[in-house]
């Protein structure tokens, strides 16, 4: 088996069949197979059955003819009928899995450049109302599990007591959970507050004792008041991470609380607590729709502030401005260099991994010399073809150059025929100065001489012969021209037999078939009789 046999039944990227290395080993069955493998990952047509139909030979026809079709939609150029399939030759198989190959590549492609686009069209404003919306989903669901896990309504009395009293001892400890977590949260809470009013006091007396160090270098203040603004964020990140955590714990209290609630109280209906919790949740969303509009307003007030602060301090300290404009711009080019190392390197991972899945192929060394090998035949097949129009230029000139003399020649034997029986009647034939004489007198007596001419039978019978000789030549050359095409013929059947030849056409193969189909139709057609 070649190299590129293999290499070839690997990249079609369908699973090979045991026991087939090469394009020769394919079956009837694998081949099947394979197709219908290849166009079930394409994806443009219907599945098809996994494997042939064993028990009848017209349903293998039609599976076949139902994959030929198929195959024939998707652009295969070529004869194509379920005889490729019951009976393959080596042509049909090499064209068969090339051209799976191609277009399993072509769909690849195109479905990765559909990802992308779909990937390209989302927006912040979808995925922020997307999370809000889940947000909000979130909560009403658990309260909605809750409910459900620990409702007992009205209608249904078949509960015990007991199962009632163990839900309730469930609730109970929840909630203890619940309350010891909101207890120390509120004491992490209170600890940081303590924290960072001693952080206030540090920074105040930090920032007195660097005002009273009038002769202290700019760069020191700028570091020591960097620092200090960074513990001072980073407390106040802290602070704001527990009281968010502290909210949070609240309001799963509230919810279990109001579910345990929804639990034991069977007096109101369903659609009651729904319409309550509903009414909460938009309360909470008019709420957060409020602190945003208030975020905004601070927003834009600090900003101003921002600005202003930035202004005086550019007029004060221009040079140190300038120095901390450009290590801010620093920062953000390392940090976008960071990211971009971080994406490369997680690339370079993917890619590794990648490339450690992917199955050994061989070498592709087969590949390089049969195309040098291809690349040399048609460098030396371009040279012959030229040559060889060349020659046929030369013979066409020369046989249209000797077609012409010939032409020339008939004309001129035919005109001296007639010339010569017209000087042997008027008896001009004779010494050089009856030559004068023939000259002055031929135009009055050149008519009535070739009238005679036509009446001698010497001249008929030499006129008779020359045209025989003219059309004897003539049937030469079309016989010469009927061979050459005749040769031409027998070259292209010859080479066509040659094919057939070594088309794998079992004879005896395709009289078994036919065999079971004709007993196949007179089954049917005893199966009709009865009916």
């Amino acid at each position: 088996m070649e190299e590129s046999e293999e290499i070839l039944l690997v990249n079609l990227g369908v699973p090979i069949p045991p026991g087939v290395s090469s394009v020769h080993d394919l079956t009837p069955e694998t081949l099947y197979t394979l197709c219908s493998h290849a166009l079930s990952l394409i994806g443009s047509t219907s599945p098809f059955p996994p494997s042939l139909p064993e028990d009848s030979m017209a349903d293998r026809v039609k599976a076949c003819t139902d994959l030929a079709s198929a195959v024939r939609n998707l652009g295969f150029i070529g004869d194509l009928s379920f005889h490729t399939f019951l009976y393959p030759s080596e042509e049909d198989l090499y064209k068969l899995v090339r051209f799976l190959q191609r277009r399993l590549s072509e769909s690849r492609t195109s479905a990765l450049w559909e990802c992308g686009d779909e990937n390209r069209g989302s927006t912040k404003e979808e995925a922020h109302d997307e999370g809000v919306s889940m947000q909000n989903g979130d909560i009403f669901t658990r309260v909605k599990d809750l409910r459900l896990a620990n409702l007992v309504p009205q209608s249904s009395n078949m509960k015990s007591k007991d199962e009632v009293a163990q839900k309730s001892d469930v609730l109970n400890s929840v909630l203890q959970n619940v309350e010891i977590g909101v207890e120390a949260s509120r004491a992490t809470e209170q600890y940081s507050s303590e924290t960072q009013s001693n952080t206030g006091d540090d920074v105040e007396c930090s920032s007195r004792g660097i005002e009273s160090l009038g002769k202290i270098d700019l760069g020191d203040q700028d570091c020591a008041k960097e620092v200090l603004q960074n513990q001072e964020e980073m407390l106040k990140t802290q602070m704001n991470a527990k009281s968010s955590e502290l909210r949070h714990l609240e309001e799963e209290l509230q919810l279990l609380k109001a579910a345990e609630k929804m639990a034991f109280d069977g007096q109101q209906p369903i659609e009651f607590h729904i319409e309550q919790l509903t009414g909460q949740v938009e309360a909470k969303k008019y709420k957060l729709n409020e602190l945003e509009s208030e975020w905004d307003v601070m927003e834009k007030t600090l900003r101003e502030k921002e600005r202003i602060l930035k202004k005086s301090l550019l007029e004060l300290y221009p040079e140190a401005y300038a120095k901390l404009t450009r290590r801010k711009e620093i920062e953000l080019e390392t940090e976008s260099v960071l990211a971009e190392i971080k994406r490369r390197e997680e690339e370079i991972s993917k890619l590794s991994s990648d490339l450690e899945k992917q199955p050994k192929l061989p070498s592709r060394r087969s590949y390089i010399e049969r195309i040098n090998e291809i690349a040399k035949n048609s460098r030396k097949q371009d040279t012959d073809i030229q040559q060889i129009l060349k020659d046929t230029r030369e013979l066409q000139l020369e046989s249209n150059t000797i077609q012409e003399r010939l032409n020339r020649t008939y004309a001129v034997v035919e005109e001296t025929i007639f010339r010569y029986k017209f000087l042997y009647c008027f008896g001009l034939l004779g010494p050089s100065y009856h030559v004068h004489l023939f000259v002055m007198y031929i135009p009055t007596y050149l008519d009535g001489s070739c009238r005679e001419a036509k009446k001698d039978p010497v001249a008929r019978q030499a006129y008779r012969l020359l045209t025989n000789i003219h059309d004897s030549f003539e049937q030469i050359t079309e016989k010469i021209l009927a061979t050459d095409r005749s040769r031409r013929d027998f070259a292209d059947y010859e080479s066509k037999l040659a094919g057939i030849s070594v088309r794998s056409l079992n004879i005896g193969k395709i009289k078994a078939d036919l065999d079971a189909i004709r007993k196949e139709n007179e089954v049917l057609e005893q199966r009709l009789r009865n009916v």
